[in-house]
């Protein structure tokens, strides 16, 4: 018989959630273990100058927006704390 707690961790792990005494937690990329590394292609990056016009401007604003989301609630932690 498959009890409720077996599947609450089976849906977790298949979402990349630990599931810890009634408690959710994302897995940071430290909590996964490294059993093969794949190989891949060494990709050559391009510099970009960068000016004072709108291109510029909406690239940054972008990347920052998505970093921002991306750490939200460490952010605001950090603001009330």
């Amino acid at each position: 018989m498959i009890t409720k707690q077996f599947k609450i961790e089976k849906r977790c792990s298949m979402l990349n959630f630990s599931y810890m005494e009634g408690s959710y937690r994302m897995k940071r990329l430290k909590d996964f273990k490294i059993t093969e590394r794949i190989s891949r292609q060494t990709i050559e990056v391009l510099p970009i100058q960068f000016g004072d016009d709108e291109a510029t401007r909406r690239i940054v604003l972008h990347h920052a927006k998505r970093v921002i989301l991306q750490y939200k609630e460490e952010i605001q932690k950090l603001a009330y704390k």
